[in-house]
């Protein structure tokens, strides 16, 4: 059999074709991928959730000294623990100062502010303002 130009160049072709889809005998396989020993994700601590007021309301806005006027308010901390309260006036008392719900007594004429504080336990601090006016007798 005698080989034409052609029929070699058509080998060589087809030889290279074969040996770039099944690799010559003398190559190695390619090296496997790496294989991460540990992956570390670098995560921020939860953040924080201050405590909500949801309500608050105080009636009558306007009482006599020694009147009671009542209280009503409603918090919450979204992390999920129980704030700690706490009621301030300028002038006055609470029936509690660490309830939410309570009552209040003016000792003293004219405006008066009624603070309550929520904190939780990382020590966030929300503050929500009442006014009530305490007359003359």
């Amino acid at each position: 059999m005698r080989w034409r130009p052609c029929d070699v160049l058509w080998l060589g072709l087809l030889s290279s074709w074969v040996l770039a889809a099944c690799g010559s005998p003398d190559e190695s396989p390619p090296p496997a991928p790496a294989k991460p020993s540990e992956v570390v994700f670098d995560v921020a601590p939860t953040q924080n959730l201050c405590p909500v007021f949801t309500y608050y309301a105080i009636t009558p806005t306007s009482i006599p000294p020694l009147t009671i006027a009542e209280i009503a308010a409603f918090v919450f901390d979204p992390d999920g623990a129980d704030p700690e309260l706490e009621w301030k006036a300028t002038s006055g008392w609470f029936s509690s100062a660490h309830v939410a719900n309570t009552r209040y007594l003016c000792d003293a004429v004219g405006p008066q502010t009624l603070k309550l504080s929520a904190t939780d336990s990382t020590g966030c601090e929300r503050h929500v303002k009442l006014e009530v006016t305490c007359l003359e007798e």
